[in-house]
């Protein structure tokens, strides 16, 4: 029998552990059985939470017609995306017209492997090789929309990943410049990109807690992997009035959303936003901002 797990996630921490879930009660049902995603909104369950349940109808008209490792046509997906920006981001209080213009026209489907491109709009994090995740679309438009970019600014983006956020970035500032330390995700994310047009997008493999100096000062940094501590490199990359944004790992394992500004040579006042839920960044330790 075709087995279906149903877990409606929201982009959070906890969502990412009931996919993990989801995933493994899947491989212990044995063949045939598969971990669907959806939004909250579509969730009915009909017996426990965590139990193998069908898929609720309004989620099939949703998605009728994508199949696993199939993009479907052009014309569907951009439906999709004007979904995803409607019930996803709008409807979360995020109004920033342009953010929400970029979240609209950036393809989601093709920064994301192609097992995974039926789940490219869904409201949760996607897989994309060696242990990394592409953020869920919320997380990406509030990033995107904390740091408060202007069409003049420069970014640095430190954890490139399948490389969707730096193109999001590339709708909105002039220069996006954005650091991988894994090399098989730097290459095809510097290829991807270029292969779609975003000419703006510069890509370093290497270590982004050191930032990347050459192009400094930013005039925004957005840090899309989980720290401790905002990396003192970057922080001394930003321009006087620059923005740093990250999710910083709080004492009870939870993360939280923080922006800091440089407000001089040696000065930096911080902000703490919302929670939040991203990978572990991986580089040299850093710094309080």
């Amino acid at each position: 029998m075709y087995k279906r797990i149903l877990i409606p996630t929201d982009g959070s921490t906890q969502s990412e552990d009931a996919v993990c879930h989801g995933m493994a009660l899947a491989k212990s049902l044995g063949a045939g059985a598969t971990v669907i995603t959806v939004s909250p909104r579509f969730h009915t369950f009909e017996t426990d939470p965590g139990m193998v349940i069908d898929t609720p109808k309004e989620y099939e008209r949703e998605n009728q017609g994508t199949t696993e490792g199939s993009m479907g046509n052009a014309e569907d997906r951009r439906a999709e995306r004007e979904r995803m920006v409607a019930t996803q981001i709008e409807a979360r209080g995020i109004q920033d017209p342009l953010v929400l213009d970029a979240m609209r026209s950036v393809p989601r489907e093709a920064f994301v492997p192609t097992a995974h491109t039926a789940r490219a709009y869904d409201d949760a994090p996607v897989p994309i090789g060696e242990g990394q995740t592409m953020s869920a679309p919320y997380l990406t438009a509030l990033m995107a929309a904390s740091i408060e970019l202007k069409p003049t600014d420069r970014v640095l983006e430190i954890g490139t990943g399948s490389g969707y956020e730096a193109a999001i970035l590339s709708k909105i500032a002039a220069e996006v410049y954005t650091v991988e330390q894994v090399g098989s995700l730097a290459d095809s994310a510097r290829r991807r990109l270029a292969e779609l047009g975003y000419g703006s997008v510069s890509v370093l493999e290497g270590d982004g807690s050191l930032g990347w100096r050459a192009h400094a000062p930013y005039d925004a940094i957005v840090v899309t992997a989980a720290g401790p501590l905002a990396p003192a490199a970057p922080l001394e990359q930003l321009a006087i009035g620059g923005r740093l944004i990250m999710p910083v790992k709080q004492v009870m394992g939870s993360q939280r959303l923080c922006r800091v500004t440089r407000t001089g040579d040696d000065d930096y006042e911080s902000e703490d936003l919302q929670d939040t839920g991203c990978v572990p960044l991986i580089g040299a330790p850093g710094c309080g901002g």
